[in-house]
């Protein structure tokens, strides 16, 4: 029995191996660059999971699925001039926006302080900064007029998500886009039963849960952990500050929604 884990350990690490090149190869032909690798304590943080296969495929699919996503609303990615990529982490959409998109000023923030002085020393022209837990920005009012946020709200408390929701309209212009992704239904049904069990109360009653135990990788906060938002609540909510354009359910990797919202 040992001798066959041995083998199946083997063969697992060839073909993740394999899928590194692979993507490695597939990144620098779509990008026509070749990708920058954080170390793996890093991609942990936002990825989950150590090397780089994962990193660049959700890279590779994230930045798509942002172009595919605002294309479906008629609006074109080349129009904007100033993007904001908030919850950057290491970089892991900006890396394929970045080398895709040369006309337009790219900026990045995170709480994460590592991870942003390894974007600043090793990603080109994009501006980082590091931001506390909690508003304000260190950006100053209409600045934006595109800002994303990929896998940030499905992780955020209530109370921290409307708090920064309040400072993205704030820095995001007059009719600025801004594109978050959630955990909608589709996360949701495929969530393990121990989850629902604790959730399903205040999913049928609020339209929305959050998940507070200990997070196995990443940032281990109190606030950031795993948040669950029906389509209900954000239609209700969220249109308080923006006008909802689009909610695409699983439209991000046929799991997460993808909301796309309009300053007022």
């Amino acid at each position: 029995m040992k001798f066959i884990k041995n083998i199946e350990k083997s063969g697992q690490k060839i073909i993740s191996s394999i899928l590194g090149i692979y993507y490695s190869i597939r990144f620098t032909l779509i990008n026509k660059s070749t990708p920058k690798i954080p170390p793996a304590h890093l991609i942990a943080r936002v990825d989950g999971q150590y090397g780089t296969v994962h990193f660049l495929k959700v890279s590779i699919v994230s930045w798509k699925t942002i172009i595919k996503s605002l294309r479906r609303v008629g609006i074109n990615i080349n129009d904007f001039k100033n993007i904001l990529d908030f919850g950057c982490g290491v970089a892991r959409t900006l890396i394929s926006a970045n080398s895709q998109i040369k006309k337009t000023n790219f900026f990045g923030t995170d709480v994460d302080r590592e991870a942003i002085e390894w974007c600043k020393k090793n990603i080109k022209n994009v501006s980082f900064q590091s931001n506390d837990e909690l508003p304000p920005l260190n950006y100053t009012d209409n600045k934006f007029d595109f800002i994303y946020s990929i896998s940030v709200f499905s992780h955020l408390n209530e109370d921290y998500q409307f708090k920064w929701i309040k400072e993205i309209a704030r820095i995001l212009k007059p009719g600025g886009i801004f594109l978050i992704s959630i955990h909608g239904n589709t996360c949701w049904k495929r969530a393990p039963e121990k989850i629902k069990s604790k959730c399903s109360s205040d999913i049928v009653k609020y339209g929305f849960a959050f998940e507070d135990s200990a997070h196995p990788v990443g940032l281990n906060k109190s606030w950031y952990k795993t948040a669950f938002h029906t389509k209900n609540y954000i239609q209700k909510n969220y249109s308080k500050y923006f006008e909802i354009l689009a909610h695409l359910e699983a439209g991000l990797g046929n799991y997460q929604d993808i909301v796309i919202l309009k300053r007022k």
